[in-house]
């Protein structure tokens, strides 16, 4: 019996589909076994632990402080510059000498000065015989006293113009004004300096330093010069105090302009350098305080991970917590969300997520951790606020 075209085409297009199907529903059986195997063995391996340093949260006493940078200055500073212009004859010093009160540093060429200053003299001197002379013919009768007068203006004028040309001369004559050492200089004999031009800069021989420094508007009140402020640079660390204030905020930067003496001859080397101040504002009282790699900062805001046991595992779980001050350089106050004796992740920490598995630094890791004793090995890594912050 004969089928017809269309009813052959029918056929064959069921049977495609039929095939196609039964294709991809093998393909599919496969692949949910090969998914299904995967996740079989991944559920066999052992979760991710995290390594990190564990510290119970203690309190110790802190007081209130403002933080802010400040400016060394030397206490003896000039900048020897050039008050008349002309031809440098002589250099009395070098590049970072130390030198004495009232030593000869520079001396520019004056022979053009000395040879009119000679010759001032020469004048000043006839100058005043003149004068003598008329004032001894007027007491005989022989003379008049404007002319007595006249040659006297003279002799004064001749003599001012004496001193003029002594004092240009010593002008060219550059001295330490006080003993300290020299900085560094290119200036060599034979040179040509104009007026205001650098020589060189003095720095006094004193083992002590300014630091100048601004506190906000809002911290001027709590300035007190009884207290001693505390500079840091670089691993040095000072103790000064406060030798002056400023009686008025400046009105450009809502700032109050302190300055602090600090007697040390390595921050005394240090002078133009900037330095970290801590003003001490308040009493010391006890605060939580926490290692600063405890601290998870986000855009949501800051938090640390408290390492709790859970089904005999430790497991870190984020808290939110609001910041005070730093304590040197590895500390800082919680104001709210931690009480002391929480456990936290210090060191590592930033590997850490919730719900993380932790095993405390210095642990031996097996290949179950469910049977390491984690917690109690945490227990041992524990160490009080007071003993860390030491």
């Amino acid at each position: 019996m004969a089928h017809s075209p269309r009813r052959v085409r029918v056929l064959a297009w069921t049977l495609s589909v039929v095939l196609s199907a039964g294709a991809a529903g093998a393909l599919g059986f496969v692949k949910y076994a090969q998914i299904s195997a995967a996740m079989a063995e991944a559920a066999s391996f052992p979760e991710p632990v995290e390594t990190v340093e564990l510290v119970t949260v203690g309190t110790t006493m802190v007081a209130d402080t403002i933080n802010v940078i400040g400016e060394l200055q030397a206490v003896q500073l000039v900048e020897l510059r050039v008050e008349v212009p002309g031809v440098v004859d002589r250099v009395g010093f070098s590049s970072g000498d130390e030198v004495r009160r009232g030593q000869v540093l520079v001396r520019i060429d004056t022979s053009a000065e000395r040879a009119d200053l000679a010759a001032t003299r020469v004048d000043a001197e006839r100058a005043a015989s003149e004068a003598a002379r008329e004032a001894e013919l007027f007491e005989r009768g022989a003379t008049s006293q404007a002319l007595v007068e006249q040659t006297r203006a003279l002799a004064a004028a001749s003599e001012a113009r004496v001193q003029a040309l002594e004092t240009q001369i010593a002008r060219k004559t550059i001295r330490a004004p006080f003993d300290g050492r020299v900085g560094i200089t290119d200036l060599k004999p034979g040179q040509f300096v104009e007026a205001g031009d650098l020589i060189a800069q003095i720095v006094g021989l004193q083992n002590e330093v300014y630091v100048d420094f601004r506190v906000p508007q809002r911290s001027a009140v709590l300035i007190d010069r009884s207290r001693p402020v505390t500079v840091r640079l670089e691993t040095l660390e000072a103790t000064g105090t406060i030798t002056a204030v400023n009686p008025l905020i400046d009105r450009a930067t809502r700032s109050l302009g302190v300055r602090a003496l600090v007697e040390d001859p390595a921050f005394a080397r240090a002078a133009g350098g900037l330095a970290s101040v801590i003003l001490q504002t308040g009493t010391p009282k006890q605060k939580v305080v926490v290692p600063r790699t405890s601290i998870a900062r986000s855009p949501y805001g800051d938090a640390v991970y408290v390492v709790a046991g859970v089904n005999g595992q430790l497991r870190a779980a984020s808290r939110q917590v609001r910041l005070g001050q730093t304590v040197g350089d590895r500390f800082v106050v919680i104001l709210d969300g931690l009480e002391p004796g929480v456990v936290i992740a210090a060191d590592g920490s930033f590997k850490l997520r919730d719900g993380a598995l932790v095993m405390p630094a210095g642990d031996r890791e097996t290949d179950d951790p469910e049977t390491t004793g984690a917690a109690e090995d945490a227990a041992a890594a524990q160490r009080p606020g007071a003993e860390w912050m030491e």
